[in-house]
């Protein structure tokens, strides 16, 4: 019951942060002309391409590795460091596009905007894995929810006050706030579970030994969010932002597979008694969830389109492709939790870099033919990441088994 009211706990914290993006979009689309609000949803994808990319939770996944709690302390400060650095290099990349697109200065207000809302988002979430390590999910959810506050807060000033500049002036000043009392929160907890007196590693050392954690989702990051900034340069900005706005519409359900994998990866992490209950509820429960979403989104889209203020006739054929990807991504998140959970750091590495290169290859030679078909190369990308993933699990627990003596032919994960 405890763990069933923090999948929950996490879920709905993360629904409101993703519902919050959407408010943003909504506020933009009924207050700037088309023209600029395809400039600023293509930010958007900057941005979020930006997050993902630097997503320095990652960094978190790697410090629950740690077997004690001094070393913890230590990564602690030299994550924090390399989450400020990513935010800076966020704001800074969103405010130099916004310049480049020469479309008014609203929009490059708007960039700048955009930018510190990701930078925060990024570096206060960094902060979570101090409590999701403990399996304190309640304080783990407060994060997204002062997150949510901050975006809705900024997204209503745009709205109601019609400008930009207002807004983002108040949202650096809350941002800030919320950053602060993320990381100070986070660094006290540390503090009080590790004793004051632990040293600190050097930065290059925990860099070095977090790579294949933050090259993961790096990598991951270039085949689901790059295919729309490479789409609005092979084609046009139109048709990039119409698949940005057709991919902000699907990817917030993907908070549900991320809740399921957050909850299960402190259970799985050097566990083999029960592994395999846990991971076959896991998968169980991210299909389930992948089928309603698939389908409320699509026959959701005619409302949806009028709330964001963008053409149904472009996003629903983009959409219809996307949400058939969505039971596979889901069941990605889980598979790569299990890959972790079981050392296969590289192999996920490997696999994703793979995954990368062949879509963004493909996305080049397909984008001109319109934001279609380069849904339909998201959603052979995830089937093939789906097919590498087992067959490096399974081929993980068919060499466990043979170093153990054991002549078995295991199914398909179930008994992983």
């Amino acid at each position: 019951m405890r763990a069933f009211r923090s999948l929950i706990g996490v879920t709905a914290s993360a629904v409101i942060s993703r519902i919050a993006v959407l408010i943003t979009l909504v506020a933009y689309g009924h207050t700037v002309p088309l023209a600029e609000y395809q400039n600023i949803l293509l930010i958007v994808a900057i941005a979020v391409t930006l997050q993902v990319m630097f997503d320095t939770s990652s960094l978190g996944t790697f410090i629950i590795q740690k077997s004690d709690s001094g070393s913890r302390l230590e990564d602690f400060f030299s994550g924090k460091k390399i989450s400020f650095i990513a935010g800076i290099v966020t704001v800074c990349v969103c405010s130099f596009v916004g310049m480049v697109m020469n479309a008014g200065g609203d929009v490059v207000i708007a960039a700048f905007g955009l930018g510190v809302l990701a930078a925060s988002e990024s570096v206060t979430r960094y902060s979570r894995w101090v409590w999701q390590v403990k399996s304190e999910f309640a304080q783990y959810a407060v994060v997204d929810w002062a997150l949510s506050v901050n975006r809705i807060i900024y997204s209503s000033l745009v709205f109601f006050a019609g400008s930009v500049a207002w807004a983002t002036s108040v949202v650096v000043m809350t941002s800030a706030t919320i950053v602060s009392a993320a990381v100070i929160a986070a660094q006290r907890c540390v503090l009080r579970d590790s004793g004051p007196t632990a040293g600190r590693a050097s930065l290059f050392e925990f860099a070095r030994a977090a790579t294949p954690f933050v090259l993961g989702v790096s990598l991951s990051a270039a085949y689901s969010q790059l295919p729309t900034l490479m789409l609005g340069l092979r084609s046009d900005v139109a048709s990039g932002a119409t698949f940005a706005a057709a991919t902000r519409i699907t990817q917030p359900t993907e908070i549900a597979p991320a809740a399921l994998a957050n909850v299960a990866l402190p259970k799985l992490v050097g566990r083999n008694r029960g592994r395999s209950r846990i991971v076959m509820a896991q998968l169980s429960a991210a299909i389930a969830i992948a089928l309603v979403c698939a389908a409320s989104i699509y026959l959701a889209v005619p409302v949806i389109s009028q709330v964001l203020n963008y053409p149904e006739s472009l996003i629903y054929p983009v959409i219809g492709v996307l949400v058939l990807a969505l039971p596979i991504k889901f069941v990605n998140y889980q598979l790569v939790v299990l890959a972790i959970a079981t050392g296969l750091i590289k192999a996920r590495v490997i696999a994703t870099a793979l995954i990368a290169v062949l879509t963004l290859v493909a996305t080049w030679i397909v984008a001109p033919l319109g934001p279609v078909q380069v849904a339909v190369v998201v959603l052979c990308a995830e089937a093939l990441l789906c097919a590498i993933l087992c067959g490096s699990i399974m081929r993980m627990k068919r060499l466990q088994k043979r170093e153990l003596g054991i002549d078995e032919n295991p199914t398909l994960l179930s008994r992983t």
